[in-house]
């Protein structure tokens, strides 16, 4: 009885494995991972931060984001990735009044002075929105 039971165990045990296995294989990717769908539109910011800057004609070098800390690192890798000089690293030190543009999550803009800032693009997928800062001439 006792040997069965161990066989019936055993044969259940390799089942869920085999099924987790196979679950596991068809998901995995080292391109993206479903639990990190907050930063699935990071990479089209990026882009769409660009084609903003291509467009308005901006040259300006050392443009800094001010990034809520959870975007940090996915923003340096795109930097890199996609060799843009003349923006620095993000850093995990929240937004502050240096940052020329500012990605967050559309419900934390309440924190922000939203008048200084205009809207350059919602991300619905994700709830997050980019921001340019309103450049003020000096008086």
């Amino acid at each position: 009885m006792a040997g069965s039971y161990k066989t019936y165990a055993l044969v259940v045990v390799m089942a869920i494995a085999l099924a987790g296995s196979i679950g596991f294989g068809s998901n995995a990717s080292l391109r993206s991972y479903t639990e990190w769908g907050y930063d699935s539109e990071t990479k089209n910011m990026i882009q769409d931060l660009i084609s903003y800057r291509t467009q308005m004609n901006d040259k300006s070098v050392n443009v800094r984001i001010g990034v809520d800390w959870i975007f940090e690192p996915t923003i340096n890798f795109y930097r890199d990735v996609n060799d843009l000089h003349w923006l620095q690293a993000a850093d995990r030190e929240g937004i502050s009044e240096q940052h020329q543009y500012v990605y967050t999550f559309e419900n934390l803009t309440d924190s922000l002075e939203t008048s200084k800032y205009e809207i350059i693009k919602k991300y619905q997928s994700t709830n997050t929105v980019l921001m340019r800062k309103i450049m003020v001439p000096n008086q």
